[in-house]
């Protein structure tokens, strides 16, 4: 009885869908020139160290605006090379625009916010 009461009773007050809400601390950096422009090539990544030597990461200009995008035709992102799940090294596949895990066979599409 209190088994199937407390049940009929949480099915009730949980939303029908859960939804990810973005995160609420925020972490200011010094502002760094870690790349100029006009010398980014379309599709070919520059690895970065942001915002210490120690955070590996990737710039990249895709060739079409994106979320989040910046630059003039906001088609430039960067990302982090390191896996979230354990921090295996992600590597960038140029050829569907992806940086995939080794360790775990993850993909995050870059041109979906790394999703």
């Amino acid at each position: 009885g209190v088994v199937a009461a407390a049940g009929a009773a949480a099915t009730t007050v949980l939303p029908s869908h859960a939804e990810a809400r973005i995160g609420l601390a925020q972490i200011d950096y010094a502002s760094t020139r870690i790349a100029n422009v006009k010398d980014l090539k379309v599709n070919e990544p520059l690895d970065v160290a942001y915002p210490d030597k120690d955070s590996p990461g990737v710039l990249l200009k895709l060739g079409k605006a994106v979320d989040g995008g910046v630059g003039p035709d906001r088609d430039i992102i960067a990302f982090s090379t390191l896996c979230p799940h354990k921090g295996w090294l992600l590597t960038y596949n140029a050829g569907d625009k992806t940086l995939n895990c080794q360790g775990h066979f993850s993909r995050f599409d870059c041109e979906a916010g790394g999703q």
